[in-house]
């Protein structure tokens, strides 16, 4: 199988703290994640994906992050 067919897209932002507060969030429910950034330093802007930042759970695991994240946004 190929390495990127295992990874799923849950959730993106451009805002990184939150990306990085929703990836600690999954992984203390042990959820494996990872983050892919397109954010180029030099244009703090989002245009077309650039800017983009994409919180990734492997296959298995992607329902039950979204109930997760689901839950955490709903309560703010």
């Amino acid at each position: 199988m190929d390495k990127e067919e295992l990874w799923h897209e849950v959730f993106s932002t451009t805002d990184e703290s939150e990306a990085l507060v929703l990836k600690g969030l999954l992984e203390s429910e042990g959820i494996r994640c990872q983050i892919l950034s397109h954010k180029i330093p030099q244009l703090p802007v989002n245009i077309n994906g650039l800017g983009l930042i994409k919180l990734e759970v492997l296959k298995d695991d992607v329902e039950k992050a979204l109930d997760i994240l689901s839950s955490k946004i709903n309560q703010e």
